[in-house]
Parts: structure tokens; sequence; C-alpha cells
């Protein structure tokens, strides 16, 4: 049976008295209990454990189709529980090994002194803790358990405001000390470049001296080296020159003139918010960091910039 909109589709779905298969435009349909977005499950009707019927919906979007599927999913629930779970693209059913494959992977140790990797690790280990509700997945019941045991010390620990605040303290101390030993161990090697030069080396495939075996095998291994001191967050952009453009560690490249003009602004305490460079804004300007679109470009990296081209001494002259 063909319907007029996602929104019937969604409807029947719910209150279905037969087990005709139902679609709208080829988008999304369900076939009794499972509800489709294209050819992956996003919806399933099952029981939990006191045999009460229950929705089961996807925690993965998949597309901006998907997601309006979902919103109509959730909208004609009349009332069932729902409990969110992870989907794999595809898949014909909410698979049991498939969730937890997907969970286990998520759970893997991360940087938790980052909000958004502390909120993802609680949202899956909440998922884990549902699926003790569902019937469905009771055959797996021991391996959940388990997989919550294992997990169990890190989420109370991200959970507890002053656990957490110890935890960031000695995090703090360890960057601290690692930075400083990474500082000590290349000191002689980037001693012997500039700024520029060594952002453009290890964001590139350039190599100071390749030469010989020796020279590329010893920069080779320290090139992951000097990103992590340059980078330690890993949320750093970087900017370098070659001939008459400026090249970006993000593959981007910008007409050297562009960028000469907004230094000149920027050495003025001109530079402001919401200007362009090429098809860039300006979203940030902090005093550690400049954000132009995607790339947070520290100070630093200004400032080796700015001295490379002499504007400094160029704005002292005209003063």
């Amino acid at each position: 049976m063909r319907l007029t909109n996602k929104h019937d589709v969604a409807h029947n779905f719910f209150y279905q008295t037969s087990n005709k298969k139902y679609t709208f435009g080829g988008t999304c349909s369900f076939d009794e209990y499972r509800f489709f977005s294209y050819d992956t499950c996003i919806g399933e009707i099952t029981e939990d454990i006191n045999g009460q019927r229950v929705l089961l919906i996807s925690d993965n979007n998949f597309s901006h189709t998907t997601s309006k599927h979902l919103s109509a999913l959730y909208s004609a629930n009349p009332f069932y529980n729902t409990y969110n779970f992870v989907q794999d693209y595809g898949n014909r059913e909410f698979y049991t090994d498939e969730i937890l494959k997907i969970i286990k992977n998520n759970l893997k140790p991360t940087k938790f002194t980052r909000k958004e990797n502390r909120e993802a690790f609680i949202h899956n280990f909440k998922m884990l803790k549902n699926m003790l509700l569902i019937k469905k997945f009771q055959g797996y019941k021991e391996e959940i358990i388990q997989l919550l045991k294992d997990n169990v010390k890190t989420y109370q620990l991200i959970t507890n405001d002053t656990k957490f605040k110890e935890y960031k303290k000695q995090e703090s101390i360890k960057q601290k000390e690692a930075q400083k030993k990474l500082k000590e161990e290349l000191k002689d090697f980037i001693q012997n470049y500039s700024y520029l030069d060594l952002v453009k080396w290890f964001n590139t495939s350039y190599f100071f001296n390749d030469y010989s075996i020796e020279a590329y095998n010893q920069e080779k291994k320290l090139k992951p080296k000097a990103e992590k001191l340059f980078n330690p967050k890993k949320d750093l952009s970087f900017i370098w020159v070659e001939g008459e453009k400026i090249k970006t560690s993000q593959y981007i490249t910008v007409d050297l003139k562009e960028v000469t003009a907004l230094l000149k602004l920027y050495l003025k305490a001109k530079l402001k918010r919401g200007m362009k460079i090429s098809y860039y804004t300006i979203l940030e300007i902090k005093s550690t960091y400049i954000k132009i679109g995607c790339h947070k470009i520290p100070i630093e990296n200004i400032n080796a910039l700015i001295a490379y081209l002499g504007l400094r001494q160029e704005e002292e002259q005209a003063a």
C-alpha cells in the first residue's frame, strides 16, 4: 500500500491492523514491526523484559532525510517507551552483536578532559545499561554486564565532579611533564630551524635533509614528536609561506597579499571578527589564537609570519 507522506507511514506503523507492507516515495517504509529509512531499520517495535511493547529507535541520523523520518517516528509514537540504540547503515533490524560492537568501540579510552568525549561516553554507557531492559538482547546478557563492569569506574569518574576535578588536575600535570620532556628531546634539532619551517615540515611530506637514509629516518622519527609538541591537543592549524602564497595544514592556499593586509590590521589592533580572507571568515581573535573558518591558528604562528615578512619593523618605521 502506498501512502502520501512520511507522517502517514509513521502513523500507520503504530496503528497497523494487518501485516501489509507500506511505503512512501521509496524513502521510508515499514514491514510489520520494523520501520525503514531507505534500506536501514531506524525503528523497531519489540518487548522489554517485562513483556511490555517498546520502541527501539536509531541513535544515528545517517542523513538529512533520515533525520526527518526519525522525527516523524518520534511524533507518531502514541505510548511506547522509547530506547535509542546505535544502528549501522543498511541493517534490517537492531542486531544485538552489531550494537555491542559499536558501543564497545565508542567506549574506548579517550581524552575525557574534552566535554564532548565525556558526553559521548556517558551516552553510550547508558545505552549499554538499557540493553539489559530489552528482551531480544538477553542472549548477550553476560557480555553486556561484563562490558558495564569494565567501564563503570570511568563512568563514575566522569560523572563525579570532585573526582573529575582531581583527574583533570593530574592530567594537566602529566601533560606539562610530557611537553617538557619532548621539548628537551627535540631541543638540538628544533633550534636549527625557524618556526615557519618547522610547521611546514611536520605538516607536509617535506624533509630538511633527505640526502641520506640516516638523515631521512631521523627526521621521520622526530616529525610526530614535533607535531605533538607544537599541537598537543590536536586542535590547532598552522600556516607558512610558499612563494607568493600562504599554505595551511588543512590544505588551503590563499594569496600572501591578502594575508599581509590582515596582519597589518592585526598589528594596529584593527582586525575584527566578521572580516574575511578569501572565502573564510574571522570568527575569533584571542590572546592565544585566531580562528578563521575551521582554522585555529596559534598566535605564535601569527607572530612568526609577521617577523618573517618584517611587518613589525614597517609599522615602527611608519610611526
